[in-house]
């Protein structure tokens, strides 16, 4: 079952609303991987609800391209390709980089202790077995970004920061994993694609430009490391187009 874990059962009180925020949220944390198919009536068992509430919330985020419709009328997650990757995290990186600096100005004393419990998470879960624990990095990642663009106190930015993590949730654990997988340094691998250390140094001391250069800085490793090490799983579309004249 794709969700299994992830998600609990929903009461009938605005039951599209609470289907669709579960499901946003268990793909905002990578629960589910790239290119993986939703099957919909299993889904609505898990959920303990019928099949029509969880077709129109996952039909909802195909609209937002969290999900993707195929011709023969399944669902299921965009697969990623290197130049979709490039464009969602030079984007996601604008947005993040101004996100932290505004929230450098704006944060309050009981958001900096929510964010160090945040990272002491992140850093628990580096330290759980000889592999560490992916799925409750990839949480505590997400809640600790996420509090940080709450700090911004932005109405406009949250939703297009939550659009593309929506599509990047399927990867995002993927630094981690490599990581911890090949023996790097625990520390080093609960750094990994977020910077979290430094960004809350930044914002703890009110510097809206360290804030903005820790997230820039988190990117351009982040992108770095996938360009030397993660196999996207679906060919640019112009390599598409080239193959098919070529054939």
């Amino acid at each position: 079952m794709p969700f299994t874990g992830a998600i609990s059962k929903v009461p009938n009180v605005t039951l599209h609303e609470r289907i669709y925020g579960e499901l946003k949220q268990a793909l905002l944390a990578g629960h589910l991987a790239s290119g993986e198919v939703v099957t919909i009536r299993p889904l609505a068992e898990e959920l303990g609800t019928s099949v029509m509430p969880v077709r129109d919330a996952l039909l909802r985020l195909a609209a937002e391209r969290a999900l993707e419709l195929m011709p023969n009328r399944s669902i299921r997650v965009p697969r990623m390709t290197r130049a979709g990757f490039d464009e969602l995290y030079r984007i996601r990186g604008d947005l993040e980089s101004m996100a932290a600096g505004m929230a450098a100005e704006n944060i309050q004393p009981g958001e900096i202790s929510e964010l160090e419990a945040h990272r002491r998470r992140i850093h628990e879960a580096t330290e759980s077995g000889e592999s560490g624990d992916a799925g409750a990095w990839v949480e505590a990642y997400k809640d600790f970004h996420f509090r940080v663009f709450a700090a911004a106190r932005s109405v406009h930015l949250m939703p297009m920061i939550e659009s593309m993590w929506l599509q990047s949730g399927p990867i995002l654990s993927a630094p981690f994993k490599h990581a911890m997988a090949d023996g790097t340094e625990k520390g080093a691998a609960a750094r990994q694609s977020g910077g979290v250390d430094a960004l809350l140094e930044a914002l703890k001391s009110g510097d809206a430009a360290a804030a903005r250069a820790a997230v820039e800085a988190a990117f351009s490793e982040e992108t770095a490391w996938f360009h030397a090490n993660f196999e996207f799983d679906a060919p640019d579309e112009n390599m598409r187009t080239e193959e098919v004249e070529a054939g």
